[in-house]
C-alpha cells in the first residue's frame, strides 16, 4: 500500500472519512495529504469498457448456404434483406429481399423463433453483415 502522502486523487476516486465518504470531482490532482478530515480509505473504481470484441455471426452455416444459394443468380442487385413479422394474418416470421429493379422476394414463412434466430426483426441487413459471399 502506498502513503497517503504519495496518493494522487483522480475524479471519481472514493474518500472515505470515519463516517462519511467523499467522490473526488473537483480535487482531481491533489495528493491524499491535501484532503481537510481524517481519510481512513481511498478507493479508486475502474470502469471497464470494451474496445473490441469479435462480431458474432447472424446466420449460421445452413442458413448462409442456403441463402447464397439462392441469391447468387442476382446477388448484386440485393440491397437488403429483412426478417418480419408474420403480420396480421399469421404469427410465423418470413425473409424479405429486395432487390434493384425487381419486386421484392419474400420466403415461406417459418414458425416464430426457429430460423434466422440471429436477425432482429425489421432490422435491414446487407449482404455483407450478414456474412454472404465473402469470396
Amino acid at each position: 500500500m502506498k502513503e497517503l502522502k504519495d496518493i494522487v486523487l483522480k475524479k471519481n476516486d472514493i474518500v472515505y472519512y470515519d463516517d462519511d465518504y467523499l467522490i473526488v470531482d473537483g480535487l482531481d490532482g491533489k495528493t491524499a495529504n491535501e484532503v481537510e478530515g481524517s481519510v481512513s480509505k481511498i478507493e479508486r473504481p475502474i470502469k471497464y469498457e470494451t474496445i473490441y470484441e469479435t462480431p458474432k455471426e447472424i446466420l449460421d452455416k445452413e442458413e448462409k448456404e442456403y441463402l447464397e444459394h439462392f441469391l447468387r443468380p442476382f446477388k448484386d442487385k440485393v440491397y437488403r434483406i429483412e426478417k418480419e413479422g408474420g403480420g396480421f394474418y399469421s404469427e410465423g416470421e418470413s425473409i424479405r429481399i429486395s432487390v434493384r429493379e425487381s419486386s421484392d422476394i419474400i420466403l415461406p414463412t417459418f414458425r416464430k423463433d426457429t430460423m434466422y434466430k440471429g436477425m432482429e426483426l425489421d432490422k435491414e441487413y446487407t449482404l455483407k453483415e450478414l456474412g454472404l459471399f465473402k469470396e
